[in-house]
């Protein structure tokens, strides 16, 4: 398809379409990395500091941070490339850069590292009905991950409160960390890589959120 200028009229509707698309994108990748780091819904650790802070409520919350600077191309709503960041690290500190990249690479390996900045290189421009597709595409993860982890009450859904969930004993992926009650051969619900759960770590006690978050 080829893309053409934008001028003043679809320019604002581009606009429109991005800040929804980032809009749902965020809430999706927020409320991903509270679930992977603590757990619950409402409490998220900072991929850079380690800080705890609630996830979507007050001005201090947690927000989606890029490893790369810029909000422009593909890497803008590269989920590999964005996690729950806090306000100081992400704003204050301009993404903590120096403990991003060493965090980035632990996770995912230099050969990740290296496809996200070359994608971040390459020229690309989202189109508003594109922008739009992305916004219904993370409506909905961000609904079915809500819903698939908090709504029902069963051993077999990842972080529902279950017995063993309230006794802080979860298994978690070894991939991407994110925390399951029961270990499961099954590849990971939110992981890209297919790798089983309950692998690494079995059995690692959550953390403690509600004492360690700091406003």
């Amino acid at each position: 398809m080829k893309r053409t200028p934008l001028n003043k009229k679809s320019n604002s509707e581009f606009a429109r379409a991005k800040a929804c698309a980032w809009e749902w994108f965020s809430k999706y990748i927020r409320l991903r990395d509270s679930l992977r780091t603590t757990g619950r819904p409402d409490i998220c650790k900072c991929i850079t500091c380690g800080a705890y802070k609630h996830t979507f409520t007050g001005s201090n919350c947690i927000q989606a941070g890029h490893w790369l600077c810029g909000r422009t191309g593909k890497n803008l709503f590269e989920e590999n490339a964005v996690h729950g960041q806090c306000v100081h690290c992400n704003k204050h500190l301009s993404g903590n850069n120096t403990r991003y990249t060493q965090v980035m690479q632990e996770r995912y390996g230099q050969e990740e590292c290296d496809r996200i900045v070359l994608q971040a290189n390459l020229p690309f421009s989202y189109l508003p009905h594109e922008l739009r597709q992305l916004a219904e595409v993370y409506r909905v993860k961000f609904t079915e991950l809500r819903n698939g982890n908090f709504g029902r009450q069963t051993d077999a859904t990842p972080c529902g409160e279950s017995a063993a969930f309230i006794a802080g004993r979860t298994g978690r992926c070894r991939g991407c960390r994110y925390y399951h009650v029961e270990s499961h051969d099954d590849p990971c619900r939110l992981c890209t890589r297919r790798l089983p759960c309950g692998v690494e770590d079995l059995w690692t006690r959550k953390p403690n959120a509600e004492s360690e978050v700091s406003e």
